[in-house]
C-alpha cells in the first residue's frame, strides 16, 4: 500500500512492484506488453516518487532503461535514475486502464484524466511538471516553437553565405570552443535579427522571453522553461511570481530555486 505523507487520507494499492528494478528489467518489459495505465517510480531512500502513464507500458518503460534516451528526455527522473541507479528505485504498476474498445482520442483522454488523478492525489516530488502527459520530453510554449520555427526558416543551408564557410579546424575561431544554453541563445537571436520580415519581427517579439532554469535546493538543474510565461504555466504560477523568485533567489515553494542563469558550482 502506498501513503502519501501529505495526506493520510489517500492510500492506493499497486497492482505489482517490482522491488529490485536492475534484476526485473525482462520481467518488467515482458508483464507489461500490450498493456495501457499508470506506473509510479519511488526512491527506497527518500520515498520521492513520480508518476507516469502510457499506452504501451512496456514501450514507454523501455525507454526508461536506455541511458542514451534518459540523456535525451533529460528531466528530473530521467536524471536521477542516472545518477541513483535502478537499484536504489522501485516500480509500481498503480492501475491497468482496458482501452479495446476505445478510439484513440478515447483512449488518450482516460489515460491522462488517471494520470491527473494519481498527480493531484500523491503530489509526486520528480513530477516537476504537474500537468498529465508531459511525462516525458519538454514541452514548448507556443513562443519557443514560433523561435524554433523562424530560426529552421531563417537557415541558410548551402553555408556559402556564411562568412566561416570552408574556415575549418583551426581556421575557425570557435575552434574548440563549447557554448552554455544561454550563449547559444543570445547567438540564435542575433542571427534572427537580420530577419528584415516585419511580420517575422513582430512574431519574435511576442515568442521572446528569458530562459528560466529550475534547481532544486542543492544547486542541481532539474528543468529548463523557455520563458517565465511557460515556467508559470507549467508550476502553476503567475508569470511576475516566477519573474520576482528569480530576482529574489528565495526558494520557490521550499523545493526550487528560479534563476534567468546558469549556475556555476
Amino acid at each position: 500500500m502506498y501513503n502519501n505523507n501529505n495526506n493520510n487520507n489517500v492510500h492506493f494499492t499497486p497492482v505489482i512492484v517490482y522491488n529490485n528494478v536492475d534484476t526485473d528489467k525482462s520481467k518488467i518489459l515482458f508483464d507489461n506488453k500490450g498493456k495501457s495505465g499508470i506506473y509510479l517510480w519511488t526512491h527506497k531512500e527518500t520515498g520521492k516518487i513520480y508518476v507516469g502513464s502510457a499506452v504501451d507500458l512496456s514501450n514507454r518503460l523501455s525507454k526508461y532503461f536506455s541511458p542514451l534516451d534518459l540523456k535525451r528526455i533529460d528531466n528530473y527522473i530521467s536524471r536521477a535514475l542516472l545518477h541513483h541507479t535502478y537499484s536504489t528505485f522501485t516500480l509500481s504498476i498503480l492501475e491497468y486502464i482496458d482501452i479495446s474498445n476505445l478510439s484513440k482520442e478515447e483512449t488518450k483522454k482516460l489515460i491522462l484524466e488517471r494520470e491527473q488523478f494519481y498527480i493531484d492525489s500523491l503530489e509526486p516530488g520528480y513530477n516537476i511538471l504537474k500537468v498529465a502527459g508531459s511525462s516525458l520530453g519538454f514541452i514548448h510554449s507556443e513562443g519557443s516553437k514560433t523561435l524554433m520555427s523562424i530560426a529552421q526558416k531563417s537557415i541558410d543551408r548551402t553555408g556559402q553565405n556564411n562568412p566561416m564557410f570552408g574556415r575549418v579546424g583551426e581556421n575557425n575561431p570557435f575552434y574548440g570552443q563549447t557554448h552554455s544554453p544561454e550563449t547559444l541563445k543570445k547567438l540564435i537571436e542575433a542571427n534572427l535579427g537580420k530577419v528584415k520580415s516585419k511580420e517575422t519581427k513582430e512574431k519574435m517579439s511576442e515568442a521572446k522571453g528569458s530562459i528560466i532554469y529550475v534547481y532544486d535546493t542543492q544547486g542541481i538543474l532539474i528543468y529548463t522553461f523557455s520563458s517565465a510565461r511557460n515556467a508559470a504555466e507549467n508550476l502553476n504560477s503567475h508569470h511576475q511570481t516566477i519573474i520576482r523568485y528569480t530576482k529574489s533567489k528565495k526558494v520557490f515553494r521550499n523545493k526550487w530555486i528560479l534563476s534567468t542563469s546558469l549556475i556555476t558550482p
